[in-house]
């Protein structure tokens, strides 16, 4: 599929020039960007070429922060079957750590960038996010660029990484699919700006970079 060669060939394109023009008034505290996605979206390499294109950018992960990427299969349906309810997922720290780093005390005046499955939509960090992007792509590219990642990954052996690859499609017929679609529902209706997630990573990371400066412009 052209989209998903396109991502995956810019990974290893030159790195654009930073943008020095997109910075926080001088005492002003630090901004918090959400970039929201679901899995094959892109949030991870987006992210990380902003952090190194954004002057006094910091990248947050939410992953980092919530046990949910440790869930099985069965307890995933189990709270959706529950009702889904994003407030019961637990954010370790997380949300003390961006109200840390938006605080003026803390010194960092720049861009937080909050690399997030939920954003404004899990009620925690609804208060500390001030601008929320969306990357959107198609639910059969998105899926189709997480099997790739995971058929790439170099770390596991070829059982392993076939391992994966059957767990992936089989729980994605039963329950990802609908999960992946009350995401879009949610979390891109809470986004400011939905960005074209499609085609190279550049064209992509640009299209985010716009949206950031608009914002910045704006606040």
């Amino acid at each position: 599929m052209k989209q998903i060669d396109e991502f995956f060939v810019s990974l290893t394109a030159e790195t654009a020039e930073p943008h020095d023009e997109i910075t926080c008034a001088s005492g002003s505290f630090a901004k918090v960007v959400a970039v929201t996605g679901s899995m094959g979206s892109g949030k991870s390499t987006v992210v990380k070429r902003l952090e190194s294109l954004l002057p006094r950018a910091v990248a947050v992960h939410e992953d980092d922060h919530q046990s949910m990427t440790q869930w099985t299969a069965d307890d995933v349906r189990r709270w959706q079957d529950a009702g889904g309810d994003v407030a019961k997922l637990p954010l370790e720290g997380l949300p003390d750590r961006l109200a840390m780093l938006r605080d003026p005390a803390c010194g960092h005046c720049g861009i937080v960038l909050l690399e997030s499955q939920f954003g404004r939509h899990h009620p925690a960090l609804a208060p500390l996010v001030d601008f929320q992007i969306w990357l959107d792509v198609p639910a059969d590219v998105a899926f189709a660029r997480r099997i790739a990642e995971v058929a790439a990954d170099a770390d596991a052996d070829s059982e392993t990484r076939l391992a994966w690859i059957t767990q992936l499609s089989s729980t994605y017929a039963s329950w990802t699919a609908r999960l992946v679609q009350c995401q879009r529902e949610s979390v891109a209706g809470a986004a400011d700006v939905i960005v074209d997630a499609g085609g190279a990573v550049t064209d992509v990371v640009d299209r985010c970079i716009d949206a950031i400066a608009r914002f910045r412009g704006a606040a």
